[in-house]
């Protein structure tokens, strides 16, 4: 038979990690787009801004995608933190 364990205060310490690294991820990618937008073209115009600006937009989608990805992550997380807690008091009770 396997033996199956699960320590869920480690499991909720990781949904705050991964909470508070989306919530600072979001917010300085928040500020940067408002630097660069700022930037280009206002302070800095031409071919190699464009260029800058364009690489830039398509990190920042890569990032936001990410974000995405470990926001369900922290909610499948929670979700099988909460089946566990469930299944622990259902036997325990």
């Amino acid at each position: 038979m396997a033996n199956l364990h699960f320590n869920t205060d480690s499991g909720r310490q990781t949904i705050a990690l991964i909470g508070s690294l989306c919530s600072e991820l979001e917010t300085q990618l928040s500020q940067l787009r408002t630097n660069v937008d700022t930037l280009v073209p206002a302070e800095w115009q031409g071919n190699s801004a464009r260029q800058f600006q364009s690489e830039f937009e398509g990190l920042a989608n890569v990032l936001d995608s990410i974000i995405s990805s470990l926001n369900r992550l922290e909610g499948q997380l929670n979700a099988e933190i909460t089946n566990w807690e469930d299944v622990a008091s259902q036997l325990s009770g």
